[in-house]
C-alpha cells in the first residue's frame, strides 16, 4: 500500500511539472520568456476549413481548405501551460491547459486567436468536452469539473465531482460522462441530467491503462450534438 502511495505521489509530481509548462520557468527570479516555437501536439478538433491545434504551450490553427497544402492561420501567444486537449464551439476554442486549467480562446478570427477567459480547476485539467453551453473538464486531481460558458468572458462551474483516482480522459453523450482513471476503478459512468449535482452510477476496472474516450460519430448526431464540440486526438 504504502510502495502505491509513493508511486501515485511521483506521478502527480511528475504531471504537474510536465503541464505546467513554461510557467514554471517563470517564476524564477530574473527570468524572462522572449520567444518560443514548436512543441508537442497533444490535442486537436475540426472546425469548418481550419484544424486547431494544441502545440506546446500555444494553440496552433490551420487552414486545411486544401488538405493537400495546410498551412498556418494563426496562433495565440505563449499560454502559461502546455495545451493538453482542444473542443472548439463557434467562435470559442476550449482548451485544458494543464496547471493552468481552462482557457478559453476567442477564434473569430483565426489569424488573430485571443484570450477571453480561464477558468482554474486547481490542479491539471487534462480533458475537455463541449456540450450545450457547458465545459466538461477532467482534471487528474480535482475530478471532473462541469463549468457554464454561455459567457466565455466569465466561465462558471455548476457542478463537480470528485474521484479517489487519477483521470485523464472524459467523453459525453446525452446524460452522461464516461470518465477514465490511472487508479482504482478505470471507467466511471456520471449521471449529469442535472449538471449541479453530477452523481456516479457504475464503474468498470478495464485491462490496461486507459486514456482518451471517444463515442460513435452516430451517436453524437442521433443526440443532437455537433462533433466539433468534442474534443479529439
Amino acid at each position: 500500500m504504502a510502495s502505491k502511495v509513493v508511486s501515485a505521489c511521483v506521478l502527480l509530481t511528475l504531471l504537474a511539472l510536465n503541464l505546467s509548462g513554461p510557467a514554471i520557468a517563470q517564476q524564477d527570479q530574473g527570468v524572462e520568456l522572449v520567444s518560443q516555437i514548436g512543441g508537442g501536439a497533444n490535442g486537436v478538433a475540426i472546425q469548418g476549413p481550419h484544424a486547431y491545434v494544441g502545440v506546446g504551450p500555444r494553440l496552433v490553427i490551420l487552414d486545411i481548405a486544401d488538405p493537400a497544402h495546410p498551412s498556418m492561420a494563426g496562433q495565440t501567444e505563449v499560454l502559461a501551460g502546455i495545451v493538453r486537449r482542444v473542443a472548439v464551439d463557434g467562435d470559442h476554442a476550449y482548451l485544458a491547459d494543464g496547471a493552468n486549467g481552462l482557457r478559453i480562446i476567442d477564434i473569430s478570427d483565426p489569424t488573430a486567436p485571443s484570450d477571453a477567459g480561464p477558468y482554474d480547476t486547481a490542479a491539471v485539467a487534462a480533458e475537455v468536452v463541449v456540450v450545450g453551453g457547458l465545459a466538461y473538464v477532467a482534471d487528474v486531481v480535482s475530478g471532473l469539473h462541469i463549468i457554464d460558458i454561455s459567457d466565455p468572458t466569465n466561465p462558471t462551474e455548476v457542478g463537480n465531482l470528485d474521484f479517489p483516482d487519477i483521470i485523464e480522459g472524459i467523453a459525453v453523450i446525452g446524460h452522461h460522462a464516461y470518465v477514465t482513471a490511472y487508479r482504482g476503478a478505470d471507467l466511471r459512468v456520471i449521471d449529469i441530467a442535472s449538471p449541479a449535482v453530477p452523481t456516479e452510477v457504475s464503474s468498470l476496472d478495464l485491462p490496461g491503462t486507459p486514456g482518451i474516450l471517444a463515442v460513435p460519430m452516430t451517436s453524437r448526431m442521433s443526440s443532437g450534438l455537433r462533433p466539433a464540440c468534442m474534443s479529439s486526438v
